[in-house]
């Protein structure tokens, strides 16, 4: 199956989602959880990500060179094999991303040449570029086809991007060398992580929003980082809980306040 006739069909499945409502949430208490293998022996897979109607993507080895592939795992899909999302002349691909849309954002390397974020979408590969530096690699896609993820700059300092419209554009520090982009939403909101301008080397969890980025602070230790965000605003992550230990905690982030998860 091509990827264009799965996304034809990807209504169908979120109809199929919405009849079947009824019984997930009757079975929402028990749920029939399973373990199952999806790659096959002669091919290894690795999975990053999985979007609302359980497609997921990753990679898969394929003469002894990865190349991104999407798996439409769901129950109106079963036996349907990988859908490639690049050609195998695009050199190692990796899809680290997927939206509901079924676009991917990932990487990808001309044959040992440097890596480069990439946007799979309508089984077309589109290179992002870089900040300046040698190498990119996308780590997050929004519904609404905006990529995160990070690039080195021409100064070889790392720091996270937001790719819009076509346009890459690096997201500011703390006051700090570097930072991290690790999810986004639909709201646009880009969490991660920063460094500040403490002597100390301390990193923090933040968020961005229209070019400016906002410090979520900690549970009272020296670093953090927010890891995940939803469409409600809800940012997840860990902190350090003191500053003599540097243990650490699962933490929630929500309208400017840090809430303690604890620890398992």
């Amino acid at each position: 199956m091509k990827l264009k006739t799965w996304k034809r069909l990807l209504p169908m499945a979120i109809s199929a989602a919405a009849l079947l409502g009824s019984s997930a949430i009757s079975n929402a208490q028990n749920p029939p959880y399973r373990i199952e293998r999806l790659d096959r022996p002669d091919r290894p897979a690795t999975f990053y990500d999985l979007n609302n109607f359980g497609v997921l993507v990753g990679s898969l080895t394929v003469n002894g060179v990865e190349q991104a592939h999407l798996f439409p795992h769901s129950s109106l899909f079963f036996g349907t094999p990988y859908i490639p999302l690049a050609p195998a002349s695009a050199g190692t691909t990796i899809a680290k991303a997927v939206n509901d849309m079924g676009e991917a954002a990932g990487s990808l390397s001309h044959f040992g040449f440097d890596q480069r974020a990439a946007l799979f979408r309508d089984e077309q590969v589109t290179e992002l570029g870089t900040l300046g530096g040698p190498f990119s690699f996308a780590s997050g896609i929004s519904n609404h086809g905006s990529v995160i993820g990070s690039s080195r700059n021409a100064q070889s300092i790392d720091l996270g991007f937001l790719w819009k419209d076509g346009q890459m554009t690096a997201l500011p520090t703390l006051g700090g060398q570097s930072n991290v982009a690790r999810s986004i939403n639909d709201a646009g909101v880009v969490v991660g992580s920063s460094q500040t301008s403490s002597p100390w080397n301390e990193s923090h969890a933040t968020s961005w929003q229209n070019g400016v980025a906002t410090d979520l602070g900690t549970l009272g230790g020296v670093n953090s980082a927010a890891l995940d965000i939803n469409k409600s605003g809800h940012i997840a992550g860990w902190s350090e809980i003191n500053v003599s230990s540097g243990t650490r905690h699962a933490a929630l982030w929500y309208n400017g306040a840090v809430t303690d998860l604890g620890k398992l």
